[in-house]
Parts: structure tokens; C-alpha cells; sequence
């Protein structure tokens, strides 16, 4: 599994480092959480949208 992700990034490399600028501009800190969000908002932002742009690498997660 490692080796086929990083010849997907190897593959991809500009659009891989924009998707991963676009997930550290999240605010992920830890924050006050609810039962939905044990560790805040931003973190549940952070998880979603490297689950989203998972897809564009043929990767398959789920939260």
C-alpha cells in the first residue's frame, strides 16, 4: 500500500502539494468538542477534506 501512494504522489506531485497546502490552511487545532466532534470543528474539517480529496488518488477512507 505505501509503494502504490507514493507513486501516486510521484505521479501527481503539483496537484499533491496544492490538495496538501488546502488541508493545512484548515484550522485543526484542538478545540472545545460535543459528541459529534470529539476534538472540535476543525479537526472533523481537517478529517473530511483528506477523506474528499482521498477520491482523487483512487484511496478509499471513511470517518
Amino acid at each position: 500500500m505505501t509503494e502504490r501512494i507514493v507513486t501516486l504522489i510521484n505521479k501527481n506531485k503539483k496537484i499533491f502539494y496544492y490538495d496538501l497546502q488546502r488541508v493545512m490552511r484548515i484550522n485543526s487545532v484542538k478545540s472545545e468538542g460535543n459528541q459529534e466532534n470529539p476534538f472540535g470543528k476543525g479537526p472533523k474539517n481537517a478529517l473530511k477534506m483528506v477523506v474528499k480529496l482521498a477520491g482523487n488518488y483512487d484511496l478509499k477512507l471513511k470517518l
